[in-house]
């Protein structure tokens, strides 16, 4: 369990607040809409494995031959992919855009039935500058009243993978305070095709990533401080300073810099080894680290309900990688607990 100095921890990078809302920026996956119903006592619809049902029997498989499909959701994914494929006698490239709308429908629908679950409002109330949402649905965003949908008019990299790394929902917190940005790296339902599913999304965004790093990393090496060999380094310099000074003057215009840069705690987040792009993005995150002392390097939470016992440590999260910090709860319930009162603070 999470000893009374881990919890001191990720609450405190939780409850530090700047002039543009709080330091921290949480990164939410599907657990937290699962958590929205369960407050409401309402029945949760995220139901992921119900959805690729539908697709199943919409290309003919019966309820056995589902089942024996791989574990993997993004192996699963990719069968169901080939099968509607098939099935339907289309290209895969074409059974992808269909099942991606198929997808954004339902998505769609749940965010209308949900977006007006009371968890969402405690969220937008905590007064965070940017949330990094893992969800393809807007129901924190919609939940508000106030949201304004930002889209590149022009994509600002060759390939159309980059256009995620600029669309956000914009929310106006009201008092003259700078909006809260919410942003959706695998894509939203604002539009089908930025929806990252499968290997060939996957694919083109590791290379997305790649340039997109490359291009920090030309930056940062023209750093005198990152020039100077870290022993004899004096200067207060570290790795947060440059999204801190772009936070300042004028607030963050893509979700790469954050989650390269910025304290991060993932909530209702599984981080399944599937999600090999993040992980991606997650190593090169820790690797860039290594050229300052820990002290000047951005938290990196993952809040996990595990009980040592029933419940283990989930086996890819065994060992810290990528430096996340393995924060343990007994029950959702305790982690949520642990969470709202943050919020409050």
């Amino acid at each position: 369990m999470a000893s009374q100095a881990q919890l001191r921890s990720v609450g405190a990078a939780l409850q530090q607040r700047t002039p543009y809302g709080r330091r921290c920026v949480p990164v939410f996956g599907s657990g937290v809409n699962i958590q929205a119903a369960r407050v409401e006592g309402a029945k949760d619809t995220d139901d992921w494995t119900g959805l690729l049902w539908k697709i199943a029997r919409e290309v003919g498989l019966s309820a056995a031959e589902f089942r024996r499909l791989p574990d993997s959701s993004l192996a699963k994914w990719e069968a169901l992919l080939r099968g509607w494929a098939i099935h339907k006698k289309v290209d895969p490239f074409k059974a992808e855009g269909e099942l991606q709308q198929c997808v954004c429908r339902e998505l769609r629908r749940q965010e209308q039935a949900s977006k007006h679950y009371g968890l969402y409002g405690e969220i937008l109330g905590a007064g965070f500058g940017e949330i990094v949402s893992l969800n393809f649905d807007r129901r924190l965003a919609l939940h508000s009243g106030r949201e304004q949908f930002a889209a590149p008019r022009k994509l600002p990299l060759a390939r159309s993978a980059g256009e995620t790394l600029y669309r956000r929902s914009v929310i106006d917190r009201g008092d003259g305070q700078r909006p809260t940005q919410i942003w959706y790296p695998h894509g939203d339902t604002k539009k089908f095709s930025t929806l990252k599913l499968g290997v060939r999304k996957y694919g083109y965004y590791i290379g997305l990533l790649e340039e997109r790093r490359a291009r920090m990393m030309r930056v940062w090496r023209e750093s005198a401080d990152m020039r100077r060999p870290r022993k004899e380094s004096k200067s207060p310099y570290s790795l947060t300073d440059m999204l801190e000074f772009s936070r300042q003057s004028g607030g963050v215009t893509e979700w790469f810099d954050l989650l390269m840069a910025a304290p991060l705690v993932f909530i209702g987040c599984s981080l399944a080894p599937d999600e090999w792009p993040l992980w991606w993005l997650l190593h090169q995150r820790a690797r860039n680290a290594v050229h300052f002392p820990r002290d000047k390097c951005p938290e990196t939470y993952i809040l996990v309900v595990c009980d040592g016992k029933t419940v283990p440590r989930p086996h890819h999260l065994r060992g810290s990688p990528c430096g996340l910090e393995v924060v343990e709860f007994p029950s959702f319930d305790a982690l949520w607990a642990f969470l709202r009162k943050t919020f409050r603070q």
